[in-house]
């Protein structure tokens, strides 16, 4: 950062039905600046499985499992 440039960072986390997301979001700030011009996404989209605590899964076995975004019994 320059001498009129602040970074800082926000974690935010969400959670509905016992599952939690956590994200983590950075700014910076400079003197004058007047709105948002580029936002990034770090997270990148997977198609693999994960339990209900975020974790990935090699190979799902009997239990409750996200997949795309939805939760899935196997």
């Amino acid at each position: 950062p320059t001498g009129h440039e602040k970074m800082f960072s926000i974690v935010v986390t969400a959670t509905e039905d016992g599952i939690s997301l956590t994200r983590e979001f950075h700014f910076a700030c400079t003197r004058g600046a007047t709105g948002i011009h580029e936002l990034r996404d770090s997270v990148k989209p997977s198609s693999g499985w994960y339990n209900l605590n975020g974790q990935p899964v090699a190979s799902p076995r009997q239990g409750v499992y996200i997949r795309n975004g939805k939760k899935i019994m196997r």
